[in-house]
């Protein structure tokens, strides 16, 4: 009961990281997508594809939130 009590303290905290992940993610895609078109190699990507390959993009930068999380805590 007492852990859950000092949690809920966080809850701002989770719900705008939440918040901020959620609309970085969505301008950053979409800024991705629209700028794939200058380059050679992605000028036979459909609009999926792309999409497909920001997202790819996007799972390196969860994991280095992670892992920067995890070292921000041990500091």
């Amino acid at each position: 009961m007492l852990f859950e009590l000092r949690m809920m303290k966080l809850s701002p905290l989770w719900i705008w990281t939440a918040v901020s992940n959620v609309g970085i993610s969505g301008v950053f895609v979409v800024l991705m997508t629209n700028t794939m078109n200058n380059t050679p190699v992605d000028k036979d990507w459909d609009p999926n594809h792309k999409t497909k390959m920001c997202l790819l993009a996007m799972i390196g930068l969860g994991i280095g939130e992670i892992a920067g999380a995890l070292l921000f805590g041990q500091i």
